[in-house]
């Protein structure tokens, strides 16, 4: 279980990361392992595999450009769940909306509303994870995506980079494997890597289905034989993520959050 949370809390860290780097400053020095100094132009064409100073650019850029995105999530012992991103120039605006098992999260202005089951009564129990407690682990994540420091985060993270030679089809586009080899202490802030179970190893496996869009399709993370999937789908399409309503939603103080 330890390291299946482990597995999505990395996967989903390191996703979202990405899809709000786009908003650091275009001068970001690209990692001294990159090795093309051509211009970073969209391709349609998948077969051309990517280097890592254009992956680490033009992924970010393609999924800020989309704007929206559904999201698959299997993981075992993590649970199984789905839901809509909403990504946004500034990151603050960036929304939410997704279940896994019983636990429903929705994210708008900052705040975060956490339907837990029966521990919260079938009630959205509203959190301020910059008041710390038991979610500041989510406040980690916001400090992550600010425009002026993610990209460097994730390019910071990275120990190795790996284009696969094979194709493969999914959600209907050819794509292409990248494998990213990270230092988890360096994606994962200390709240996050309690969530995730506490002690690291010393690098964990990403691997980031790419079509030609630039856009991923399927993340797959493995830690100590756990495996987490997160399948992307319907980049783009109109998305409807709204805060409950009123007479749904409790103060996180009601139970001593």
């Amino acid at each position: 279980m330890r390291l299946t949370r482990m597995a999505a809390t990395t996967a989903l860290v390191l996703t979202a990361g990405l899809g709000l780097a786009a908003c650091s400053d275009d001068d970001t020095a690209p990692s001294p392992e990159t090795t093309s100094d051509s211009p970073q132009e969209s391709s349609d064409d998948s077969s051309d595999a990517l280097s890592q100073e254009e992956f680490l650019q033009r992924v970010p850029a393609a999924m800020l450009e989309a704007g929206t995105v559904h999201a698959v999530l299997e993981g075992g012992g993590a649970g199984s769940g789905e839901g809509d991103i909403s990504f946004g120039e500034d990151p603050g605006s960036t929304m939410v909306a997704m279940a896994v098992g019983d636990v429903e999260v929705r994210v708008l202005d900052g705040v975060y509303y956490l339907n837990l089951g029966q521990t919260s009564g079938g009630q959205f129990v509203k959190v301020d994870p910059t008041a710390g407690g038991p979610f500041a682990a989510f406040s980690g994540l916001l400090d992550q995506t600010n425009p002026t420091t993610q990209f460097q985060t994730v390019t910071d993270a990275l120990v190795g980079f790996e284009p696969s030679d094979e194709t493969e089809e999914i959600d209907g586009q050819e794509t292409r494997a990248y494998v990213l080899t990270v230092d988890p202490a360096k994606v994962l802030t200390p709240d996050q890597q309690q969530l995730a179970g506490g002690e690291l190893p010393a690098t964990i496996e990403v691997t980031m289905h790419v079509g030609g869009d630039n856009l991923p399709r399927r993340v797959v993370t493995e830690v100590g034989g756990q495996i987490v999937t997160i399948e992307y789908s319907q980049w783009g399409d109109e998305v409807d993520i709204q805060a409950p309503p009123a007479d749904q939603v409790v103060e996180g103080g009601a139970f001593g959050l």
